[in-house]
């Protein structure tokens, strides 16, 4: 009996197939509200061992993803996985010698992706059109493939296809960490990230694979219905998939984009009013400004400085500038971006002269 969790935008199927016992494990979740993880291992070393293995790597890697939120994505998969091995390594005893799992996760943030592994589960984007492998194999067939060695239907086919070369919890415990920026990679929108146990994708092919995800309508029934295919395909392992929707063009509004709106309403309200403490107290509380404002000849000061804290300003550069308009050739005022880093953001607005507009730059 398969065991799913079902959401639209993440979700995840396991079954035992034609086995008694089901080391495989999965799951997927949310981190605060923007960032998404996915994340499945595959046990090894018996029934004795091999659900023992990937129940420890699971809950280690969870645990350590929900305590070290806020840090970089890189540096959580990199502290995930560490713990997963520990705690292979802390379960193992004398009977359960040989015990290990391999372990692949993905972290999805806006249009970038972070992908781990270790062993020979696997991380694949699926596309409109195509499937991308986002991770590497780490098995005997697998390296003996890449150098050339083997062929395809001779890797399927080997008696040793189930070899690890690398796991977690057992000899060389390091992953591969991966970065890939999806909107530099030409993937559209609807995208999704699948990852699977070799159960899956030893029995399912990429024709497949796009078949079945351009019929679903959310990441759950993606992973369902992979599942349900490498079964019948006759897959004689445990099946697991996990799956998260990752959308490029469905950003969060751009912080930058906010501050100019913000600055736009201030400034429409009139140049006078444009006093800090009306701003910080009516508008926007999370602006800082960089520079006291004066006045001149009885007037106040026409350029307005704004620094705002920015989480995450990769997509801001210093240099970047527009108009704030009320039509196409009715501009009162323009920005320009002074100063950017991954902490804040300078932005200043320079107001037209008194009754001078100009077109749209």
């Amino acid at each position: 009996m398969p065991f799913a969790r079902r959401s639209p935008r993440h979700g995840y199927c396991s079954t035992t197939g034609r086995r008694a016992i089901n080391e495989d494990r999965a799951a997927t979740f949310a981190l605060d509200g923007n960032r998404y993880v996915a994340v499945v291992a595959d046990g090894m070393g018996g029934a004795r061992a091999g659900d023992v293995a990937s129940d420890a790597a699971l809950l280690a890697f969870v645990s350590s993803m929900r305590s070290s939120n806020g840090s970089r994505e890189g540096v959580m998969l990199r502290m995930a996985f560490a713990a997963a091995d520990q705690a292979i390594r802390d379960a193992s005893t004398p009977e359960r010698r040989g015990m290990g799992s391999t372990l692949v996760a993905a972290i999805a943030h806006d249009d970038d992706l972070w992908v781990g592994n270790i062993g020979d589960s696997r991380a694949v984007l699926v596309t409109s059109d195509e499937v991308i492998p986002l991770s590497t194999e780490h098995s005997v067939v697998g390296e003996a493939l890449r150098k050339g060695e083997i062929t395809e239907v001779e890797a399927f086919r080997h008696p040793e296809r189930h070899v690890l070369s690398r796991a977690i919890g057992e000899g060389d415990g390091r992953p591969d960490l991966k970065f890939h920026t999806l909107q530099r990679g030409g993937s559209g929108s609807g995208s999704l990230v699948l990852l699977g146990s070799d159960g899956l994708f030893n029995f399912i092919g990429d024709s497949e694979i796009l078949e079945l995800a351009a019929g679903a309508r959310t990441a759950s029934e993606v992973a369902e219905r992979v599942v349900r295919r490498a079964v019948d395909n006759g897959s004689d392992d445990n099946v697991t998939a996990a799956a998260i929707v990752v959308d490029p063009r469905r950003r969060r509004p751009s912080l930058l984009v906010i501050a100019i709106v913000i600055a736009g309403l201030i400034a429409l309200t009139a140049v006078a009013y444009l006093k800090w403490n009306g701003v910080v107290q009516r508008l926007a509380p999370a602006l800082t400004r960089t520079s006291p404002p004066f006045e001149s000849a009885g007037n106040p000061q026409r350029i307005t400085r704004l620094r705002f804290p920015a989480a995450d300003a990769r997509h801001i550069s210093a240099g970047m500038h527009g108009s704030l308009c009320t039509a196409a050739n009715d501009c009162f005022a323009s920005w320009r971006v002074v100063a950017a880093d991954r902490t804040s953001v300078v932005l200043e607005i320079r107001m037209n002269d008194t009754g001078k507009r100009r077109p749209k730059s």
